[in-house]
């Protein structure tokens, strides 16, 4: 809800009450599948694999290697490049991340990932949120192409995706700010959840076995 009133300039903040909002392209914010400039075979780097990101966002395991084991045949990567799974059905799940610490700020993984790059670096996280929201990956699905199992969401859809965006990039930013913190709190409330799981698990075991017992 929150990112439905915000990404569509229907919830404003009182500083950038006034400032103009316009449709753009998503590739007018970034570059679809940059190319990365040439490094040594022996410089160190992350590798990201469709699995080692989750479905929230988030990236669950960092590899590392060298460019030389990882060069041919990986998708290549920097910090601050936001990752979107292509394939179904990764894609329809939210695979992604935001690649960021990165050994040497260089990474590699799956051919199955497009990468987005800021052209505005204050835009990384917007960019995040606006790959992350239900209407992208809604029409993202509805124009995948290729056969079934092996249907794919093409580079042109997303750099011409239509994104109702603030012209200033310091409210575009404000936007993923909040938005960030959204997420922060889900996941801090999704760990306190699923602790109480795991405690009402031991509770029952104890109480339904009777090796803890209920006073009268």
């Amino acid at each position: 809800a929150l990112m439905q009133t915000l990404l569509t300039g229907k919830r404003r903040f009182p500083e950038f009450e006034g400032q103009r909002w316009r449709e753009v392209r998503l590739g007018s914010l970034c570059e679809v599948n940059p190319r990365l400039s040439t490094i040594a075979n022996d410089d160190r780097l992350t590798f990201l694999s469709m699995d080692a990101v989750s479905e929230e966002g988030r990236i669950l395991r960092r590899d590392e290697g060298s460019t030389g084991q990882y060069g041919a045949g990986y998708t290549r990567f920097q910090d601050g490049d936001v990752l979107v799974a292509k394939i179904t059905p990764c894609f329809e799940n939210g695979k992604g991340c935001h690649a960021s610490g990165l050994v040497n700020g260089v990474g590699a993984g799956s051919t199955e990932f497009h990468v987005l790059r800021a052209r505005d670096e204050r835009d990384q996280r917007f960019l995040f949120q606006v790959v992350n929201s239900h209407p992208f990956r809604a029409r993202g699905e509805a124009n995948m192409q290729g056969s079934a199992g092996q249907r794919r969401v093409p580079t042109d859809f997303i750099r011409a995706y239509p994104v109702y965006a603030p012209e200033r990039a310091e409210e575009r930013a404000r936007i993923a700010e909040v938005l960030d913190e959204a997420d922060a709190m889900a996941e801090e409330h999704k760990a306190q959840i699923e602790k109480l799981r795991t405690e009402k698990s031991a509770l029952m075991q104890q109480l339904l076995t009777g090796k803890r017992r209920v006073r009268a």
